[in-house]
């Protein structure tokens, strides 16, 4: 079989290092409402940065489609993806049958109601977008359309969808199984990720000034957005609130932002060891990480530190960051399937 993702791109890893390291960032308690305006904003285009990243190293054409190639990637994605979903749901969750059969109902609430990891959502999430992308392409190809085409109208088509879905996620209402709604979304912006492959490709050929020039530009577009909604954190699922244009269009500038930071990054670090391992392995940093942070806090206050706006957030998700890493080169030694990863 073909395989889903192609060849790597450094700059790639270093976006998702950086989206990664947003995420910790965004996991932190709100104690203050300094640290909680800096949640806003992370959550404003970090999840469909990751997404995108995702979608630019998609496989969209095939030589053949045929019942043979959809059980090899249904059977490789449900490896990947569905595998960690249930296994980290478990070691998590407030075990009982009755939780178990809630939790793989796969809805922020049924999450929040077992008592496991509320950010697990993104794996079946993820899963449902590539089932939908595979199917797109798939009809693409059997019809002979253009791909281009079909991959800029349906970028849109699968945004209007997920947004205009019931989202089901009030306090009362029990949300939509695997966050199918979100999937979409995230699948809108993995096409987004397809469509702008060839154009991040060539930045790395950009002078220095055209490419400062072009991340101040989105940085300034992204600021200005978010600033006229100040939505907080109702976009967590990325298809909830009022703000869907503002949510779109500042998720966008934000990752085009991002991406351009790591083609520079690129150019100046190079290909740095210790960013490229966590750009590699953000599968295993995002299931580690999240339920070390109260520890990691409460450990540090110990010593009398007082958190500020800067240093609350930053140093507990540094060393966050580094005992996940660390808990990743353990489990890839030992039992790498239970975070996607294959054995070497």
């Amino acid at each position: 079989m073909e395989d889903l993702v192609q060849k790597r791109s450094n700059y790639a890893d270093i976006a998702k290092a950086i989206a990664i390291f947003l995420v910790i960032v965004g996991h932190v308690r709100p104690d203050t409402h300094d640290v909680f305006a800096y949640k806003s904003l992370i959550y404003a285009f970090h999840m469909p940065l990751f997404f995108i990243i995702s979608g630019m190293f998609v496989c969209a054409k095939r030589e053949v489609y045929s019942f043979e190639t959809w059980k090899n990637f249904l059977k490789k994605n449900f490896l990947i993806l569905i595998i960690p979903f249930i296994i980290w749901g478990l070691i998590y969750m407030n075990f009982s049958y009755e939780n178990f059969f809630i939790f793989l109902f796969g809805s922020r609430q049924a999450f929040l109601q077992v008592g496991t990891l509320t950010s697990l959502w993104f794996l079946p999430v993820l899963f449902l977008a590539r089932i939908l992308l595979e199917g797109l392409f798939h009809i693409t190809h059997k019809l002979k359309w253009n791909l281009n085409t079909v991959t800029c109208i349906f970028m849109f088509i699968f945004w209007a969808i997920g947004i205009l879905l019931p989202h089901h996620n009030s306090e009362t209402e029990f949300g939509n199984f695997w966050c199918y709604d979100v999937a979409f979304v995230a699948a809108g912006f993995m096409l987004m990720g397809k469509i702008i492959k060839p154009l991040a490709d060539k930045l790395s050929e950009f002078k220095l000034l055209p490419l400062l020039a072009l991340l101040i530009l989105f940085s300034v577009l992204f600021y200005f957005g978010f600033s006229l909604t100040r939505y907080r954190e109702e976009f967590v699922l990325m298809c909830e609130g009022r703000y869907y244009l503002f949510f779109i269009l500042n998720a966008l500038n934000g990752s085009f932002a991002a991406l351009i930071f790591s083609v520079l990054t690129n150019r100046f670090v190079g290909e740095n060891k210790f960013i490229k391992y966590v750009g590699m392995n953000t599968m295993g940093i995002y299931l580690l990480h999240k339920n070390m942070l109260p520890d990691i806090i409460n450990f540090i206050s110990q010593f009398g530190f007082t958190f500020g706006f800067k240093s609350y957030p930053i140093m507990s998700s540094v060393i966050a960051l580094l005992l996940s890493c660390i808990g990743v080169f353990v489990i890839k030694k030992t039992i790498p399937e239970i975070i996607g990863a294959k054995r070497s």
